[in-house]
């Protein structure tokens, strides 16, 4: 077997039932005791990325330089928005947007009470007041209704969260934003490659966010971007980005107080590699999906994520909403999977359940935040994969 790293790179773990879960499962030990594990997420590596960064190090531009550059122009183009930014990771790319919109300390910003809470946890740490709306019981995004009623004098932005990879209803939220004049923005991490109406997530609001980790359909390791088509936003991105400062005016000239929010150029490197398989990307990912869909669809006491209308989605993961009166207890869900070999993960927490948000109870955020388990969704998964994770869930579910 190679020994190579780009094999090293793409290498499925080989995993072992630790000693103290042995008796967990009886049909698991019906099988050997070592097995392949099905990890929740995976990057995938299609044998540019290693030639890309050794020629980047090489290159001896290992902060700043041209792969940067072209990362950022691609994006842009994929896009259609004149301004993009890559930045060291997704979180750094909401920070960056809320400080280059010069909101004020205590303005209220509207996110989703359900979804991944880098954006309401950042709009702490930049002195905003998260406001949160709950969300639609069928697409598990912003509900605009629940939007309309939590705008104040005090709203400033009201933060898409296309959670999942499914897209926001962006035309209802739209004519509510530009009717209430505050900003339409979007995190778009788990959505690279969704559009709405044939607009890329990201560009429909008045600026996006992306995310490149290591579980994203494209990935730097770490890594993200902000995206905008307005020219003054984008001004201020590139200060804050990088301390203030225009080096092309002058040197080590503050304008004002910025950040250090930079990617480096070998990272930048990976990500136009992987860009050059951005189609096949996202043709895998609806793959998935849809077979994930015809294994699962129909069961009782699970449901699937309904799309959003007029988007086309590019799923970032697979979440299923489990009915606790048919199913077993989501956590020992968990737990079942994992000892059958299959990682899967929760869905996510709300803010009232974390605490420190200080804020009510939404319904709808409530049953998904306990009820949902995401299967294995990754670029490279086989069909027998995907039938292994679907068919343990549906054996684990007797009343499915």
């Amino acid at each position: 077997m190679s020994t190579s790293p780009s094999h090293l790179l793409s290498r499925d773990p080989v995993w072992e039932m630790p000693p103290g879960d042995r008796s967990a499962s009886n049909h698991f030990m019906m099988h050997s005791e070592a097995t392949t594990l099905i990890p929740w997420a995976k990057p995938c590596f299609y044998g540019g990325e290693l030639e890309a960064v050794t020629k980047a190090i090489a290159s001896e531009w290992i902060s700043g330089g041209p792969c940067i550059q072209e990362f950022e122009a691609r994006v842009a183009n994929i896009c259609d928005v004149k301004h993009a930014f890559a930045v060291s990771n997704g979180t750094a790319a909401i920070h960056l947007l809320y400080l280059a919109g010069e909101y004020a300390a205590g303005d209220e910003i509207i996110l989703p009470s359900f979804g991944y809470q880098a954006t309401s946890n950042i709009a702490i740490l930049a002195g905003l007041k998260p406001v949160f709306a709950d969300v639609l019981p069928d697409t598990w995004c912003l509900d605009p209704e629940a939007v309309e009623r939590v705008i104040t004098p005090r709203t400033r932005a009201v933060m898409a969260v296309h959670t999942y990879g499914n897209l926001c209803d962006m035309g209802a939220l739209r004519e509510i934003c530009a009717r209430r004049n505050v900003d339409l923005l979007e995190d778009a991490a788990e959505s690279f490659g969704s559009t709405y109406e044939g607009r890329m997530s990201g560009a429909v609001g008045r600026a996006g966010t992306f995310s490149f980790h290591a579980t994203k359909a494209i990935t730097t390791g770490e890594g993200g971007m902000v995206i905008t088509d307005d020219d003054a936003l984008a001004d201020k991105i590139g200060l804050f980005r990088s301390h203030g400062m225009r080096r092309q005016k002058l040197h080590y000239w503050h304008e004002l107080p910025g950040h250090n929010f930079r990617l480096t150029n070998f990272q930048a490197a990976m990500g136009c590699a992987q860009l050059d398989h951005f189609q096949r990307v996202c043709d895998e990912r609806v793959q998935i999906f849809q077979t994930y869909q015809q294994a699962l669809s129909g069961a009782p006491g699970l449901t699937l994520q309904t799309f959003t209308p007029n988007a086309y989605v590019v799923p970032w993961s697979m979440p299923v909403l489990l009915d606790p009166a048919v199913t077993a207890d989501r956590n020992t869900l968990l737990e079942l999977m994992l000892a059958r070999g299959v990682e899967c993960r929760p869905g996510f927490y709300t803010p009232e359940q974390m605490g420190y948000f200080k804020t009510a109870k939404l319904p709808v955020s409530d049953q998904l935040a306990r009820n949902i388990i995401n299967l294995p969704m990754f670029n490279g998964m086989s069909e027998k994969q995907i039938q292994r994770a679907a068919t343990t869930l549906l054996e684990l579910t007797p009343n499915a």
